[in-house]
């Protein structure tokens, strides 16, 4: 089973970093690349594992869609995603970014409260249907780093958890 659309033929013109070490000289701020928000991941890993691990009109989920690097990314690639973030001042700037976008059956992104199980379920169920699936292929997780950079007001937002065991 194939699960990408490297020519392995022709590998080295796939433009992949095969290296085991990742040196990336510079962030990606082109498009919508604005790096405004903190904690945000480097634009270049999510098009790496998307690449590599998946293929054009696959679905790749992140529970912790920030200020949409991933969204972008798997646009950019030709993927579809569904995106969940707590903080709703993010998703508003998410979505002004993609107002506008003539692709939007490709992508589900909202509000979502991931440490509930029961709106996960509704929230993913909802996603599926508006792009026309019943799974995802790739998940991306970047959650917050614990307590060290508080991203919401949200009681329930992981940045507020001080305890590693809650945490986990």
């Amino acid at each position: 089973m194939k699960y990408n659309e490297i020519d392995l033929k022709h590998w080295r013109q796939c433009q992949i970093n095969v290296d085991s070490l990742w040196l990336i000289a510079n962030r990606d701020k082109s498009g919508k690349h604005k790096n405004i928000y903190h904690g945000n991941f480097i634009p270049q890993v999510a098009r790496e594992l998307f690449t590599r691990y998946t293929k054009r009109n696959e679905i790749v989920l992140d529970a912790f869609l920030g200020s949409g690097t991933s969204l972008y990314e798997a646009q950019n690639l030709g993927r579809k995603c569904i995106g969940m973030d707590i903080n709703p001042k993010i998703l508003e700037y998410v979505k002004s970014q993609m107002d506008g976008e003539s692709c939007s059956s490709t992508y589900y992104f909202g509000f979502c409260d991931n440490t509930d199980s029961s709106s996960v379920d509704c929230f993913m169920q909802e996603g599926l249907e508006s792009l026309g699936s019943k799974s995802v292929q790739f998940i991306i997780l970047h959650p917050p780093y614990m307590d060290i950079i508080r991203f919401s007001k949200n009681a329930n937002d992981l940045s507020h958890l001080d305890n590693l065991t809650d945490f986990i």
